[in-house]
């Protein structure tokens, strides 16, 4: 997945992966956490993230301002 920074101005971001099983029940895990992500002015990044449970089936990925 691509994140594109389309701002005139750097962003200090945080991301967020959350895994969800068959019946759509979150999947808890230590990777649930909040990671940094700077990104620059119109600067675009690939995300690449790995299911943590064989059960993952399904994932939303959150974005928040740090």
């Amino acid at each position: 997945m691509e994140i594109q920074n389309v701002a005139g101005y750097s962003q200090r971001l945080e991301i967020k992966t959350v895994w969800y099983d068959e019946d759509g029940v979150e999947l808890k895990s230590e990777f649930n956490a909040w990671l940094p992500l700077s990104l620059g002015t119109h600067e675009a990044k690939t995300l690449v993230s790995l299911a943590p449970l064989k059960e993952a089936v399904d994932f939303k990925v959150y974005v928040r301002e740090q």
